[in-house]
């Protein structure tokens, strides 16, 4: 077998539709990188889903700039825990 080693993440979907996807899907209570990132909020506490409306609403703003700094990673993390539900 071969395996893709060192593979760029190529993403088509936005950091902003990315972090949507992992706050709303309940994995992140499992998945410890994603929880850290999900806490990483400001306002965090209530459900990230929430927490994400709240912050949008309030400072749409300061949530692109928070996206922004974490684009990256947010993707890689969207990409690696939807490779764990396709890989079977």
């Amino acid at each position: 077998m071969n395996y893709a080693r060192n593979a760029e993440v190529t993403s088509t979907v936005s950091a902003d539709e990315a972090l949507v996807e992992l706050a709303t899907n309940l994995r992140w209570t499992w998945h410890h990188e994603t929880q850290k990132l999900l806490s990483e909020l400001p306002g965090s506490g209530a459900h990230p889903a929430q927490t994400l409306v709240d912050f949008r609403a309030h400072d749409d703003s300061g949530l692109r700039a928070w996206i922004g700094d974490r684009s990256t990673r947010i993707v890689e993390l969207q990409h690696k825990v939807g490779c764990l539900f396709s890989a079977r």
